[in-house]
Parts: structure tokens; sequence; C-alpha cells
């Protein structure tokens, strides 16, 4: 576990320095990509559309997952 994971062990969510690091990632936020973003974070952390929804906050699972399949927009 990286220092960061060890800081943030007490939130909902962490993504890893790797991930977060990464060209997709990159792009995908600076094109403020949500849906590639919360794709992203799914398929490389496992992470579940309510743990992402409570990291997030203000946000229903039902929500990312919308955003996710394209049905709603960010």
């Amino acid at each position: 576990m990286d220092d960061r994971e060890t800081q943030r062990s007490g939130y909902p969510l962490t993504v890893p320095d790797a991930l977060l690091g990464s060209e997709a990632m990159r792009q995908a936020c600076a094109a403020r990509d949500f849906q590639e973003i919360f794709r992203l974070v799914n398929r490389r952390t496992g992470s579940s559309h309510a743990v992402m929804a409570a990291a997030v906050g203000k946000m229903t699972s039902s929500r990312v997952s919308d955003i996710i399949r394209g049905i709603r927009g960010d």
C-alpha cells in the first residue's frame, strides 16, 4: 500500500496512483469525460457504483450507472 492509500484509508474510495497517472485517465480528465473516468475507476479498481457515488457525494449509484452507460450526461 502506498503512502497516499494509507493516508486516505478512511475514505470510501482510494484511486491508485498508477490509475491517476495513466494516459487514459489524463485524457478523460482533460476532456472532462466523466463516463470514461467512472468506467476506468470501476474497471481498474473493482469499485461498485455505490462506492463511487459515495466518494463523489450527493450522487446516487443509479446516476453513476446512467453516466457510465451514456444514458445521462455528467
